[in-house]
């Protein structure tokens, strides 16, 4: 395991962060396709190698339980993962249709 906060957690949090505010600049076509392409890197890879990087090979572990069960120590580790798997990008997905859809706004990048 690598020290924590260092450079990989930096990057790592970086790409998170580029991810969540996808909803205002990429369409949300091109969002679901991204998150297809996630989960099949998923499933390949047995997990994200950044977050192997930090927190080891377990292949239930992410980047948000690894930093998070630092200050709540019986978070459970397979919520985490579900959550972060299946909620978050459902959740950013309905934001970005929502947004675009309803609301009519034009991502910067477009399908």
């Amino acid at each position: 395991m690598k020290k924590d906060f260092g450079s990989v957690f930096w990057l790592h949090l970086s790409l998170i962060i580029l991810l969540w505010t996808t909803s205002f600049w990429i369409d949300w076509i091109l969002i679901l396709v991204g998150v297809v392409i996630l989960h099949i890197y998923w499933f390949f890879f047995d997990g994200c190698h950044l977050t192997k990087l930090e927190a080891g090979n377990d292949k239930d572990a992410t980047f948000y339980h690894h930093y998070l069960s630092k200050v709540f120590p019986n978070l459970n580790k397979k919520r985490v993962k579900m959550v972060v798997r299946y909620l978050i990008p459902i959740f950013i997905l309905i934001i970005a249709y929502v947004i675009q859809e309803i609301y009519f706004r034009i991502p910067f990048i477009n399908f």
